[in-house]
């Protein structure tokens, strides 16, 4: 029977080709009309010893009764058709899952070809793949899929390490989440031309992917879809609207083109180390790009800094917002200057940018957010404006570089774990502004000798503020240090003078 040609190809898939930065790319062609099991015979048929099975099922659960015990040991490929059940599939996955096949000598992987079979689930013939079906089949080398199937369940082939061929009809609508997560083996998959949507992780941690085409009619890309392949460009179909996050995470992508019609895409999409510019093409609505930086369409919302871009990077003054972790990951940024109005700094906004050593903020800015520079591990200054009012939760946690900071005179509150595990840093002044100081907020500086209040009135705090109290010198007011001896917290340090 002649169909249309949807097989993945282990060899030979389409070649997604690299994307101009400013017009619409050539999209591959869909592949010419031809057998999809001929190509699937072409592609897995050759030089391979088969030890094959034929059999057919007139009733749903005998293929446990027609496999032989000497067939666990020899057979590589089982074809079947007719009906079969959950007992059948697990006989199958049973056989899948054998850590090794013998075959005149040698080790061979398996081949399942249920082209012609059909799942009955105790109740009426359906065209749904059961979930986790033939999940962790270790020695599963290729599989034709029934026909008539419209769905995959979830995981239905999670972890098949060896998995490289799956040969799928355009009858497919529909892949649960996690369809092939953990297939290692897999370089090239062909999308169903039906498919609406591609699920959460559905590719997730197949290492070797490097070629994905998708149809026409892709309308979402869900989180993590992509994550974790070898994937070094993508070709998105013009229906393409939304990606989601971490979709093509941890890839070689290095340029992320945003087509004119996507227009719900998660700002983390892209993220990997290798990611080292956006374009956007001109006509999106949602979205523009700037220095090859992610902004809104107006250009007043920076959205994104790519995680390979280097050096330093001064925000524009027309920019009116930054989204929380903009910068979050980068390994190479090194300094950030803004010149832009911000009345506080985003969550996570330089979470672990590993390289950044200098930050200046804006004058106006109020509050620095929660986790905002927690890993910069080479973080080394930060000029804080003088209109700053509030350090957030671990805003500086982890900041292992930093030696010392100046606190601006009319900070209020320094919260909870703030300056936890900065290592380096041997002093601080507290302004008499503060009027609290969270738990924890000093824990684990191993290098503190010293922190100095200068407000003669003791701050707000828990019983937790340091854990070197022996150490580290209390300095206070004159007149104030039996305030601070007998508030909660402070009354702890061993030296206060």
């Amino acid at each position: 029977m002649n169909l249309k040609h949807i097989a993945m190809c282990l060899m030979a898939a389409v070649a997604l080709s690299s994307l101009p930065t400013n017009s619409m790319a050539q999209r591959p062609q869909r592949r010419a009309a031809d057998t999809w099991r001929g190509d699937y015979h072409r592609l897995t048929g050759r030089g391979v010893d088969m030890s094959v099975l034929t059999l057919h099922l007139r009733h749903p659960g005998e293929l446990k009764l027609q496999i032989r015990p000497e067939d666990h040991k020899t057979v590589t490929t089982i074809v079947l058709d007719g009906a079969i059940n959950d007992a059948d599939i697990r006989v199958l996955a049973d056989l899948a899952k054998r850590k090794s096949i013998i075959v005149k000598g040698k080790e061979r992987k398996a081949f399942l070809d249920l082209e012609n079979a059909r799942y009955y689930d105790g109740k009426k013939f359906s065209d749904r793949l059961p979930s986790n079906a033939f999940r962790d089949c270790s020695s599963l080398r290729s599989i034709v899929l029934p026909f008539r199937l419209r769905e995959l369940g979830n995981s239905a082939f999670a972890d098949c390490k060896r998995l490289e061929v799956v040969a799928i009809s355009d009858n497919v609508e529909i892949f649960g989440k996690n369809v092939f997560e953990g297939c290692e083996s897999l370089t090239s998959f062909y999308i169903p031309d039906n498919m609406r949507s591609i699920p959460e992780q559905a590719f997730y941690r197949c290492y070797a992917l490097k070629e994905v085409s998708m149809p026409e009619g892709i309308e979402v890309i869900g989180t993590r879809a992509f994550s974790s392949t070898n994937l070094s460009v993508v070709n998105l179909p013009r229906t393409v609207h939304t990606i989601g996050k971490q979709a093509f995470s941890n890839t070689n992508i290095r340029q992320a083109f945003f087509p004119a019609w996507v227009t719900n895409c998660d700002p983390h999409a892209f993220d990997n180390n290798n990611l080292y510019e956006y374009v956007v093409e001109e006509g999106n609505v949602q979205y523009s790009s700037r220095d090859g930086l992610l902004y809104s369409n107006d250009g007043h919302e920076l959205i994104a800094y790519p995680a390979h871009r280097n050096g330093t990077y001064i925000i524009p003054a027309d920019v009116t917002k930054v989204r929380n972790d903009a910068f979050r990951g980068n390994m190479s940024l090194e300094e950030v200057v803004m010149e832009c109005h911000l009345n506080a700094l985003g969550e996570a906004m330089f979470k672990n940018c590993s390289a950044l050593r200098s930050v200046t903020l804006p004058e106006g800015m109020t509050v620095i957010g929660k986790e905002a520079f927690r890993g910069c591990k080479a973080l080394t200054h930060v000029a804080m404006p003088a209109s700053l009012k509030c350090i957030d939760s671990e805003a500086f946690r982890a900041c292992k570089g930093m030696t010392s900071i100046q606190l601006p005179p009319a900070l209020e509150i320094i919260n909870e774990a703030a300056f936890d595990y900065c290592t380096k840093l041997q002093d601080i002044s507290v302004p008499a502004t503060v009027t609290m100081v969270g738990n924890k907020a000093f824990y684990n500086c191993d290098a503190l000798v010293r922190i100095v209040m200068q407000g003669s009135v003791p701050p707000l705090a828990t019983e937790k503020i340091n854990d070197n109290l022996k150490k580290i010198i209390l300095v206070v007011p004159s007149g104030s240090a039996d305030a601070y001896r007998s508030a909660t917290g402070w009354k702890k340090f061993r030296n206060i003078q």
